[in-house]
């Protein structure tokens, strides 16, 4: 009987063991049921402990059971919760917001964060990551960022959390937190908990927040361009046509080639950029071949309708590219009839991290989500009083937020966000709404990553937008048409300045330097012509720039944005009677606003010539000469085009319809913009402009 009793309490003592085995396994992973947690709020147990493995203050031990398995409570009760030093040498920190509701840090991440100083540079590692991404970065400070530490230490009473040190087996390395700092005067702060987070939320988001400051790195310009790609409809019988963007990275120079060598960036961008180009095509594609099926069918049923149009257009602002992050909205407007005032209107944004590729949301870039709808919608309300807004705008710009439907999106600038409710968010008007925070304004808006940018920028404007500049000047432009005439308006610190053009609206470029902020006019000066005027934004309101501001020069569309390395074309025409050629060249703004030329060679575009006779003539430089065998020899007949001139000493024409085209060279006996081909060393007697 005594055996049969023992086998029974074997039995029900490894039945009890299974149950207590298989509680452990299924509850490993479930954040939610964890009765000790406070707030929900969790971390990570991966701590630097290395950094004060020397200096370890005694403590006691205890085992406790506990539901989820047992933890090893070393707590030091009498751990000191003052520091007299003001001194810190080296700080560690990690935890995570990964299953905390109540984050205002950029998102649900994990953290860890380091600082060490070594008596003249502080060195320090910053690390986020969650299952999908990881951001790693290094920096170097000075002194100071270790008495900011101490501030948010103090502030915070983390000197409090001293002696905290408990350790739950069996769970994961997203939960708790653990921090370290030691000083110069040998006292030491240490606390780990691996399954509560003891760190105050506001103190988590001051730590991130001096870090993000120290390891920003938007100081740099990456060279973007912008090229629109036009389209008809086809032969369906609809009329109409679309439009979309294009963008490339790189300097792209007079000539067409792109450099990309002079941006050191990342694969990810790359494909983040093409991503963005195959997504604007594809919608434009669409639209185009929706609107050409519904009129074949109509056309189809009903001959004798017209059928429907289609005028697609999505233009593309690129409002910050730096080493940072990249950013751009797209305005799409489309409608099905010429004579529309205006059609559908839709806003989508794009912020790209520059080094890992990943779009950036809302959540990652504001530092406070709960308050950022209030903040919105009371910025709406200013700027566009008596419309008649749904009820509850802060609940839908929230919802619309929290579901990333696209519908509010934002887009960063240089000191300032752009934000954007499409159409039926907010109110059953027509058109959506465009509203700008500055960061002086909101100190506290957007990540501390985001609020350093490059001291020279060079970005084309949109209208009816507000821009805030880095002197705390602010500015906003518009127009009115009237057919073909143009009443262009822009307010600057409450001044307005309006000039009245012919044709359209000149498109408008702001370059920002160390010693201001100038606005570049392309205004038109004919069908295909400009010419370019060059304004200052000062506290007075904006003035046309000293020299009258008449630079000869107009900005190419689809120019580099890079103040650096700026695509403009010279607006004298060479030889105007005879050739037409527009030199285009690649120019720097100066400290001062003005361009000057960054090359010595401009491409040159001009109408086709002719050779009048076979002869030998040379080519553009001594390679050419040395695989030709001294000179070209050219036909009759062969037709040539205006390629490339130092505007000084010489002309080049490309020759047309070869294999292999050939560069052939003419010295220049005396520039000047009315040249005519005889002036080119005889190029009058060589060339007819008669084409067969």
């Amino acid at each position: 009987m005594k055996k049969g009793m023992v086998v029974g309490l074997s039995i029900t003592a490894l039945i009890g063991f299974c149950i207590v085995l298989f509680y452990q396994v299924t509850h490993i992973e479930e954040p939610a049921a964890r009765k000790s947690m406070v707030s929900k709020r969790t971390n990570i147990v991966d701590f630097l402990v290395e950094t004060i493995s020397d200096e370890k203050i005694p403590l006691s031990s205890g085992i406790e059971d506990t539901d989820d398995g047992y933890t090893v409570n070393n707590s030091n009760k009498d751990a000191s919760k003052k520091i007299k030093s003001s001194k810190i040498t080296s700080f560690f920190c990690n935890f995570s917001t990964l299953y905390d509701e109540d984050t205002m840090t950029l998102g649900k991440k994990q953290w860890k964060l380091r600082a060490d100083f070594d008596g003249k540079t502080v060195k320090g590692s910053y690390a986020a990551f969650d299952s999908d991404s990881e951001d790693e970065r290094r920096f170097e400070a000075d002194e100071k960022f270790m008495g900011d530490l101490l501030d948010i230490i103090l502030q915070y009473d983390i000197a409090s959390y001293n002696g905290i040190d408990t350790e739950t087996q069996g769970i994961s390395d997203e939960y708790g937190a653990t921090l370290g700092v030691m000083f110069e005067s040998g006292e030491n702060i240490y606390a780990s908990n691996n399954e509560e987070n003891f760190i105050p939320i506001e103190a988590e988001e001051a730590f991130v927040q001096l870090f993000a400051s120290a390891c920003a790195k938007g100081s740099d310009v990456i060279g973007i361009s912008v090229n629109e790609q036009y389209a008809d409809l086809g032969d369906s019988g609809a009329a109409g046509y679309i439009s979309f963007p294009l963008l490339h990275l790189g300097r792209t120079d007079a000539f067409g080639k792109i450099d990309e060598l002079k941006y050191p960036t990342e694969e990810e961008l790359h494909r983040a950029i093409d991503g963005i180009n195959s997504y604007e095509k594809d919608e434009a594609l669409s639209a185009k071949e929706e609107i050409e099926k519904n009129y074949g069918i109509a056309h189809k049923e009903n001959p004798d309708e017209y059928g429907t149009d289609l005028y697609y257009d999505s233009e593309c602002f690129v409002t910050r590219n730096d080493s940072e992050v990249v950013s751009l909205y797209v305005r799409e407007n489309s409608k099905t009839n010429a004579d529309e005032d205006s059609g559908y209107t839709s806003y989508r944004s794009y912020n790209i991290d520059s080094v890992t590729g990943e779009n950036l949301q809302f959540s990652e870039t504001f530092r406070d989500l709960k308050k950022l709808p209030a903040l919105i919608e009371k910025e709406i309300r200013t700027k566009y009083p008596g419309h008649k807004f749904y009820e509850n705008l802060s609940e839908r710009i929230n919802d619309s937020i929290i579901e990333n439907d696209g519908d509010v999106c934002f887009c960063l600038g240089n000191g300032f966000v752009h934000l954007f409710i499409n159409e039926g968010v907010l109110s059953s008007e027509n058109g959506g709404y465009h509203i700008t925070l500055p960061f002086a304004d909101n100190p506290k808006l957007v990540s501390n990553f985001y609020l350093e940018y490059p001291v020279k920028t060079f970005t084309k404007l949109d209208y009816n937008t507000d821009y805030y500049l880095r002197d705390g000047h602010s500015f906003r432009m518009s127009c009115e048409i009237n057919e073909d005439d143009v009443l262009w308006r822009a307010v600057a610190e409450g001044k307005t300045c309006e000039m009245p053009f012919y044709g359209h609206a000149p498109e408008v470029y702001l370059t920002e330097t160390a010693e201001g902020s100038y606005l570049f006019l392309n205004v038109p000066a004919g069908d295909v012509s400009f010419h370019g005027i060059l304004y200052e934004i000062t506290d007075r309101g904006v003035k046309v720039a000293e020299e009258n501001g008449d630079l000869g020069l107009s900005v190419v569309p689809e120019t580099t944005l890079d103040p650096e390395f700026i695509l403009m074309h010279v607006n004298e025409v060479i030889d105007g009677p005879v050739c037409f050629m527009y030199p285009t060249g690649v120019y720097r703004i100066d400290t001062d606003g003005f361009p000057v030329p960054a090359t010595k060679e401009f491409r040159l575009t001009g109408e086709k010539v002719v050779v009048r006779e076979s002869g030998r003539y040379n080519p553009k430089d001594t390679e050419d000469a040395a695989n030709s065998g001294g000179m070209y020899y050219v036909a009759e007949g062969t037709e040539l085009t205006p390629y490339a001139s130092d505007l000084s000493n010489y002309i080049d024409f490309i020759t047309v319809g070869e294999k292999q085209s050939r560069i052939i060279r003419f010295t220049i006996d005396e520039f000047s913009s009315n040249m005519k081909l005889d002036n080119f060393g005889g190029l009058g007697k060589v060339f007819n402009r008669d084409i067969r």
